[in-house]
């Protein structure tokens, strides 16, 4: 068994001061590393993962046992944001590519959409999803979720994507 310390950096200095902050989370007794990267025409989607109980075998994973799960849009383009004060933005990308995301479950799908360099991170699947509620309280009940689905748009889109699981009673 391995341990696995992730690390999220800022770095800012503004007016002066350093505003930056580092936080890093610790998950011990990793067993399972799941890695899968490629390349997807514009257009195309794949399932890059689903998840069952008690079992990590090809694609699919132990939902109880995943700690760390990170997918990444590698590839490389700028993107321009526009938007108002009122709240509604929209983003374009020249030249290349926009990684979307659906998280599935019993509650429904939600998407998600990384531009080129953007990451998307989760460090528990089982019952820490609601999809398709219209807030967080009032109701929402977090089930697990069963599967991420990533869809190319705009371009040809590269993306790596790394999990890692523990037995059940592991820390993090």
């Amino acid at each position: 068994m391995a341990n696995l310390a992730v690390t999220i950096q800022e770095s800012i200095q503004l007016n002066g001061w350093n505003q930056g902050y580092t936080h890093t989370q610790y998950f011990t007794g990793i067993e399972n590393i799941y890695a899968n990267s490629g390349t997807l025409p514009v257009g195309t989607s794949c399932i890059l993962y689903t998840t069952a109980t008690s079992s990590w075998y090809g694609n699919t994973l132990d939902l109880d046992s995943i700690r760390f799960m990170r997918v990444t849009n590698m590839s490389t383009a700028s993107v321009a944001f526009t938007g108002s004060i009122s709240g509604s933005y929209s983003a374009s990308v020249s030249g290349s590519s926009m990684l979307r995301l659906q998280v599935t479950g019993p509650s429904g799908n939600s998407g998600f959409s990384l531009g080129p360099g953007d990451s998307f991170i989760l460090t528990r699947h089982s019952g820490s999803f609601q999809g398709n509620h219209p807030g967080i309280g009032g109701g929402a009940v977090y089930r697990n979720i069963t599967g991420i689905k990533a869809t190319a748009q705009g371009g040809h889109t590269t993306y790596q994507l790394r999990a890692y699981g523990a037995p059940t009673g592991s820390t993090s």
